[in-house]
């Protein structure tokens, strides 16, 4: 069914798909708020939690946070969790083709977080299935939209312990990490890894904190750069132009070259290289999300690393604070140590 809807979505014309989706959204509303279900009589003494998004579910680093804030409710509450990106379309992932052998996004990247299957779970007597969006409430510290929590080393601890305890690569995943590795001559132990929001989040500040500008970031990267002695500048980020600067101010450092820019030449060339839905969504699909994850898991492994506010900051702020590897966030209203 969500296969057929989204088919429909992108190929009728945009004012009549607001016309039906405002016909169904008090619907949408009630269907995404967290049910009790039972679907069969499997797994009678324990309790399954299933983790889903309310579609489209923009922004993959996004849903790796809601998956984090359901393993969270999950363990409050002694809840088997499981995540379920296959009956629940993530619109910039999903596929009508099976990849990496699944339906399921999330294990596109990932191992399924419990070792149970969505088959046998689907077949279980005692199944709750999560809201779809701020899984822990309104109220709740880690469903700050604007990211302060990550400021705090008492929560980055917690998502950190979580992540190690849940979150692990499946082989593809962690072969294409390796196999990029060692296509750049890979030394984390000498470089500053480099992480800017951008894109929209420039210039507004609905979500995030107003970015920093560029010269604070630059400031900041000179600095730990002499300070730490590194010989080697890994920058990341989604926004070309901003890449493009960084490289050009900083161009006496050596700098690694991005993966996802390797045929991108110009701000021209990197405006027209995405796809985008008729509602201003970018569709990254499988490949440029892996390249994604990949650009973050190196910065994991950097000896020092600097990074703005965003979803996948906290990502790589605990897995970097489990290691043990220090980090530092700019922000507009200052500069945070972790």
């Amino acid at each position: 069914m969500f296969k057929f809807k989204y088919f429909i979505r992108y190929n009728i014309p945009d004012s009549i798909w607001q016309s039906l989706s405002s016909l169904v959204s008090s619907f949408r509303v009630a269907q995404y708020k967290q049910k009790y279900k039972s679907y069969g009589a499997l797994n009678p003494d324990i309790t399954f939690y299933v983790i889903r998004m309310r579609p489209p579910a923009w922004g993959f680093f996004a849903g790796v946070t809601s998956v984090l804030q359901g393993i969270m409710y999950a363990e409050e509450h002694k809840l088997i969790p499981v995540v379920d990106m296959e009956n629940y379309w993530v619109a910039e992932l999903s596929s009508t083709k099976k990849i990496n052998g699944t339906y399921n996004a999330w294990c596109y990247f990932f191992e399924q977080i419990s070792d149970f299957s969505l088959e046998e779970v689907y077949k279980s007597k005692n199944v709750i299935l999560s809201e779809g969006s701020r899984i822990l409430g309104n109220n709740h510290w880690f469903t700050d939209r604007k990211l302060l929590y990550l400021r705090e080393i008492n929560h980055l601890k917690t998502i950190s312990e979580i992540i190690n305890k849940h979150i692990k690569l499946n082989k593809i995943t962690l072969d294409n990490f390796n196999k990029i590795k060692d296509e750049l001559n890979w030394i984390p132990s000498q470089t500053l890894g480099v992480f800017i929001r951008g894109t929209a989040y420039r210039s507004n500040s609905g979500v995030n904190d107003m970015p920093p500008s560029l010269e604070r970031i630059i400031v900041n990267i000179k600095n730990k750069l002499i300070e730490k002695k590194l010989n080697n500048l890994y920058i990341s980020t989604e926004d070309y132009e901003i890449y493009s600067t960084l490289c050009k101010e900083l161009k006496d450092f050596n700098i690694v070259p991005n993966i996802r820019y390797e045929k991108i030449s110009s701000v021209e060339v990197w405006q027209k290289s995405g796809k985008s839905t008729p509602d201003g969504g970018v569709l990254l699909g499988y490949d440029r999300t892996l390249n994604y994850l990949v650009d973050i898991l190196l910065m994991t492994e950097c000896e020092s690393c600097i990074t703005t506010l965003s979803n996948a900051s906290v990502f790589l702020l605990s897995k970097r604070f489990h290691s043990l590897k220090k980090s530092k966030l700019v922000t507009n209203t200052g500069v945070f140590d972790l």
